[in-house]
């Protein structure tokens, strides 16, 4: 099995809560393109698809998202948009710790 040229999700949610950090609500597909622009991806590389059927950087794309989520960098006001929480914009100016700090985050026990 090859190993994918994509850059990873710990790679990614620096770069994407740069580019939330404009305030704005940005949908999934427009910070998905965004992020493929900013590391200069290729047709064939955005083509790239998991076991599962599902593409490869989209789901990186999401995995990272989902982390900063977590964390408390960025919320989802509704669905399918996205934006930066005011703990994100602390991240981005320096008053709390950078990256990846919330790692340690463990999901509750269920039943």
């Amino acid at each position: 099995m090859a190993v994918s040229s994509l850059p990873g999700s710990s790679e990614i949610e620096p770069v994407l809560l740069e580019l939330l950090g404009d305030g704005k609500e940005w949908r999934n597909r427009d910070f998905v393109d965004a992020l493929a622009a900013h590391y200069s991806l290729t047709p064939e590389q955005l083509a790239e698809k998991l076991p599962s059927g599902r593409r490869r950087f989209y789901e990186r794309c999401n995995f990272a998202k989902e982390d900063m989520r977590q964390a408390g960098f960025v919320e989802s006001p509704r669905r399918g948009y996205w934006r930066i929480t005011k703990r994100g914009l602390d991240v981005l100016a320096g008053i709390v710790p950078p990256f990846p700090y919330w790692r340690n985050w463990k999901p509750p026990k269920r039943g």
